[in-house]
């Protein structure tokens, strides 16, 4: 069996050359795990993951419509988690 972690940190960040408040991604840190097993001949690989660990609410992007003063947001995926599986067949 083999863990896995990983992280990544994002400071504050801007989705315009404006820099308004409105259009700012304040800084975030995400985590992701995995827990891989494999046979010891190779032939079968067995993983689980999980990403955004932690269930960050994380902006993927920002807009302002200054005609009608209107905001549009959009957003990166929850918490998301699987099992992938791998067979060789010889």
């Amino acid at each position: 069996m083999t863990p896995r972690i990983s992280g990544k940190y994002q400071s504050d960040q801007w989705f315009a050359a404006t820099n308004y408040n409105s259009q700012k991604n304040p800084a975030y840190g995400l985590v992701d795990l995995g827990l891989d097993y494999e046979t010891s001949d190779g032939n079968v690989l067995v993983q689980l993951w999980v990403k955004n660990l932690f269930d960050k609410t994380v902006f993927s992007d920002a807009t302002e419509f200054y005609l009608y003063n209107n905001y549009q947001y959009s957003y990166q995926p929850p918490r998301t988690y699987g099992i992938r599986a791998r067979v060789k067949i010889r």
